[in-house]
């Protein structure tokens, strides 16, 4: 398992009055989620993984701890949650998935049990901060896609110091007290 996360951070966030983030700080979040451009699949491995690959991603292979008409957790060395159409179909609590995910901080999550979402609370000690330069381009009809040719960042003290459609925060797990 890594011993820095990296944890992405939207601009939007900011604007909609989530705070400023610095590096040094400790931050207390709710949740965990995970992003993939792709379903994962399910896989026969039982061993939990997360692996750091280019662009800040995680190969994984998680178990399915959660899972409900709207909503999945899995569990890959943290627990992270997301919409249910990441998972395959006719996946079931228990089952392991792998794939390519992102890794944030959530403005909202999909409604869960208590004792689900106090399963995804972490503890992190931000120990950079780096924003996100890449450059967007447009696909004809569709909007804007990060232009993966094009893949920049820039280390910063604070989310302040530059302004960024995202962040990129390297963070440690703090346990507790």
């Amino acid at each position: 398992m890594p011993s820095e996360w990296s944890l992405g951070y939207p601009r939007y966030m900011i604007d909609d009055g989530c705070p400023h983030i610095e590096a040094g700080q400790l931050l207390d979040w709710p949740a965990l989620e995970f992003y993939s451009e792709n379903t994962l699949a399910l896989t026969e491995s039982k061993s939990k993984n997360a692996s750091e690959i280019a662009d800040h991603r995680y190969m994984i292979t998680a178990e399915v701890v959660y899972i409900s008409d709207t909503a999945a957790v899995i569990d890959f060395g943290l627990k992270a949650i997301r919409s249910r159409d990441l998972l395959p179909a006719g996946c079931k609590e228990g089952d392991f998935v792998s794939g390519v995910i992102y890794l944030g901080l959530p403005l909202c999550t999909e409604v869960v049990p208590d004792k689900v979402h106090a399963s995804l609370a972490y503890r992190w000690n931000v120990q950079k901060v780096i924003a996100d330069l890449t450059p967007f381009t447009e696909i004809r009809g569709s909007g804007f896609i990060r232009d993966r040719s094009q893949v920049r960042y820039q280390e910063v003290g604070s989310t302040e110091v530059l302004e960024a459609e995202a962040y990129v925060l390297r963070c440690r797990e703090e346990l507790k007290s």
